[in-house]
């Protein structure tokens, strides 16, 4: 069970991530505002499940709750919507988590057994803090905190390779670091907003579509 949750307009790499979540075997979910759901159309595999939430003021604190709340409940992964998922996911034996560049574990890709000690406790921390008080890595730093002995640590590569080998949405890799990638990586994560970037979409989707095949389900705007 994979969790997206994201809100605003549409853009290809939305797709391109939920796309290849389905597309490797796992169940999906995406945690969608109005303005998503009606914007995505049919570009999306019709076994998604689109659930509808309604957001505030605060848009960013309201959907770190959703995040959270979804894996505490139901179990399985969380995946921001700039992640890239190259296989069918293990169910997760215990919480997990990725470091990233700064040897430190990244909130952008997580998983957990429904209910798990962690989850919770970060649930309860990030409620406690309120719209007014959260920051953009607010939900990371108290993440860091949670974290203990029953944990599982994944090395960057697994989740965060892009991070690892500053990337920032450049359009390409070698050809040793793109089998590094199919050889240990779980997920690609385009952090920092790569998908924005002045490459868009093209340096986020096309090397993947390219070196793993991934299918999109119904063509893209713009697509050749």
């Amino acid at each position: 069970l994979v969790h997206f949750s994201v809100f605003g307009k549409v853009f290809p790499s939305h797709v391109a991530a939920v796309q290849s979540s389905v597309l490797n075997g796992n169940r999906t979910v995406v945690y969608a505002d109005d303005e998503w759901q009606d914007g995505i159309g049919g570009r999306i595999d019709s076994s998604v499940e689109l659930r509808p939430y309604t957001l505030g003021i605060r848009k960013d604190f309201q959907q770190s709750i959703y995040r959270i709340e979804s894996v505490l409940e139901e179990g399985g992964w969380y995946c921001d919507i700039d992640v890239i998922v190259l296989r069918r996911l293990p169910e997760p034996e215990t919480f997990t988590v990725g470091l990233e560049i700064r040897d430190c574990p990244c909130a952008g890709v997580f998983g957990a057994p429904p209910g798990h000690a962690v989850t919770r406790r970060w649930s309860e921390k990030l409620s406690a803090v309120g719209e007014e008080d959260f920051l953009h890595h607010t939900d990371q730093n108290l993440l860091h905190t949670c974290l203990d002995d029953t944990c599982r640590i994944m090395p960057p590569v697994t989740f965060n390779y892009l991070s690892m080998t500053d990337f920032f949405g450049r359009a390409r890799l070698t050809a040793e670091q793109r089998e590094m990638v199919e050889r240990e990586s779980w997920v690609v994560h385009y952090y920092c907003k790569s998908w924005l970037s002045k490459w868009a979409w093209w340096a986020a989707v096309l090397p993947w579509r390219s070196t793993w095949k991934l299918c999109l389900a119904a063509p893209m705007p713009g697509m050749p």
